[in-house]
């Protein structure tokens, strides 16, 4: 059972989340958050940029070419190119 400081996303009464998946997932939602953002804060389009998020993830890896945990690019960077 989670504790009242532990979010219940992250486990459940029969399995514990790993800390990489819980990593990979706080990185995206921040992506995710920083996508939005940049976008002007859009509202229905958080799938879209959530998506998008799990994509960068998995294909980049370092999205903006600087260096974090698991190689992973900084999230809440602004440096991409790409267009919203």
């Amino acid at each position: 059972m989670t504790s009242p400081s532990e979010p219940s996303v992250f486990k459940s009464e029969d399995e514990t989340v790993s800390v990489h998946e819980r990593e990979r997932d706080e990185w995206i939602s921040k992506r995710a958050y920083s996508l939005w953002e940049q976008a002007g804060r859009p509202e229905g389009r958080h799938v879209e940029h959530w998506e998008r998020a799990v994509s960068d993830f998995k294909e980049k890896g370092n999205v903006d070419g600087e260096d974090a945990p698991d190689g992973v690019g900084a999230p809440g960077s602004s440096g991409t190119s790409r267009a919203t």
